[in-house]
């Protein structure tokens, strides 16, 4: 009994578990989403999804009601300025303000400018060479969309990786070059062998990979804001590559666990170190 008894304390306080479990997606190196930056109306898209694209290739034609109304109010403004600007040299009064319409001329034509640039923006250029595909099978010209929409994705799956989170006390068990392996949630697939290539130090803020999140069926405790999902801890991202003997030909996301080999620790360490914070909480003045 002796012997199993420190059996057991050794396994529980002697660092030996060089295992970090998580969940990853994996997906293409160029994964690229596209936003939309105001709430618009769509005026032309795509007529096929999964079609290729290349890069600056127009993928999406908006329209903002409000811009255009802004617009042509300043072309009116811009047009009284010019009008009265040639007839100042008739009119007393106006040669009078004259410096004044032609200095509101000139902020007139500035801000039209300033309205195309800002016009320009509705116009959604594809960012890479890759495949693109829409995100609402429902979206046709004619529809509205709000601003921040993920209204579709280019993917260029010539490189694949693997994107997961890690809390900090895990971050800190990790390095670059450190290997993996990834488990498709789909049976039938094959373990990948990765290796970590990246590692955020600042904590993700807002989770772009949805499909992580606990509403999407993930692992990562989410909460649905205005503006997508909000981890409710502090997690940071973590990208893995493909090592060298890998190969990956698909053209959809795949989710799945993940095993990462870091510094061991025990099983009781989490606990000893929660039990010390507190502990410096409760003391302190």
């Amino acid at each position: 009994m002796l012997v199993g008894l420190v059996l057991v304390v050794l396994t529980a306080v002697v660092p030996w578990n060089t295992r970090i479990h998580a969940q990853g997606i994996l997906r293409p190196s160029g994964y690229y989403s596209v936003f939309v930056p105001e709430p618009a109306r769509i005026v032309a898209m795509p007529s096929a999804d999964g079609q290729r694209v290349a890069k600056d290739d127009i993928l999406f034609e908006l329209e903002s009601p409000d811009l255009d109304y802004k617009r042509r109010t300043k072309e009116v403004q811009a047009g009284i300025t010019a009008w009265q600007t040639a007839a100042a040299g008739v009119n007393a009064d106006l040669r009078d303000r004259l410096a004044t319409i032609q200095a509101m001329r000139e902020r007139l034509n500035a801000e039209l400018v300033g309205v195309d640039a800002e016009q320009s923006r509705y116009q959604i250029k594809a960012p890479a060479d890759g495949t693109l595909f829409v995100t609402d099978v429902n979206l046709k010209p004619g529809s509205w969309i709000k601003k921040n929409e993920n209204i579709a994705t280019v993917l260029d799956g010539t490189r694949w990786q693997v994107v997961t989170y890690l809390s900090e006390a895990d971050l800190n068990r990790i390095t670059v070059g450190g290997e993996a392996l990834f488990y498709p949630e789909h049976s039938g697939l094959d373990s990948l062998r990765l290796r970590v290539e990246a590692i955020d130090r600042d904590a993700t803020r807002m989770l772009l990979d949805g499909i992580l999140g606990s509403t999407s069926g993930g692992k990562i405790l989410v909460r649905d804001t205005s503006s997508g999902p909000v981890p409710e801890t502090a997690i940071y991202r973590v990208t893995l590559s493909l090592a060298d003997t890998e190969r990956r030909d698909a053209s959809t996301l795949l989710r799945g666990s993940l095993v990462l080999f870091g510094e061991p620790k025990s099983l009781m360490g989490d606990f000893f170190r929660s039990a010390a914070a507190l502990f410096i909480r409760e003391t302190s003045f």
